[in-house]
Order: C-alpha cells, then structure tokens, then sequence
C-alpha cells in the first residue's frame, strides 16, 4: 500500500484521478481508495487536496519493492501531465 496525495484543480472529479490510477497501474493496481479531501485554510481558492490509498498487488508474484515504486512514479508524474497535480510529499 502507498498514499499519494494531489493538490488538483477544484474542479477536477475524483473519479477521473480513480480512473487515471487504475489505467496507469494497470495489472499491479488492485484498489484505489479517497481517504481526505481538503479545501480549508491553508490550500489555494482554486484548488483542492485529494488523499489516496493504492494497494499494489499481482496474482503472478510477489512483488518488489522497486516494481511498486516504478509505477507509483509514472502515476506521480501522469497525473502531474494530465491533470496539473501538484504531488503532496
């Protein structure tokens, strides 16, 4: 399991990110759970904080911790290009 957290765009649908997180994990993604939104004090009028959990999985093998990684990085940085997420660390 890894969180991930965005800074997106107000108007940008949770199920789109959903959406995006399965296609991009495609084969290692087994479930993406929202555990916050945040539009409060501190974050931009025009934006919002989403808060996810991917759990990483696969059927074939155990797997490593560099292969998790990996595709957590392209999901990162997909979601930086197509959504204009900023990644929260």
């Amino acid at each position: 399991i890894r969180d991930i957290a965005l800074l997106v765009p107000k108007n940008t649908r949770v199920a789109d990110i959903l959406n995006s997180i399965h296609e991009i994990g495609r084969g290692l993604v087994v479930d993406v759970d929202l555990f916050d939104i945040y539009e409060g004090d501190g974050a931009p009028d025009s934006k919002k904080s989403l808060a996810f959990h991917i759990v990483y999985g696969s059927n074939q093998k155990t797997l490593t911790d560099k292969e998790v990684g990996a595709v957590h990085e392209k999901i990162e940085k997909s979601l930086e290009q197509e959504v204009g997420a900023q990644i929260r660390k």
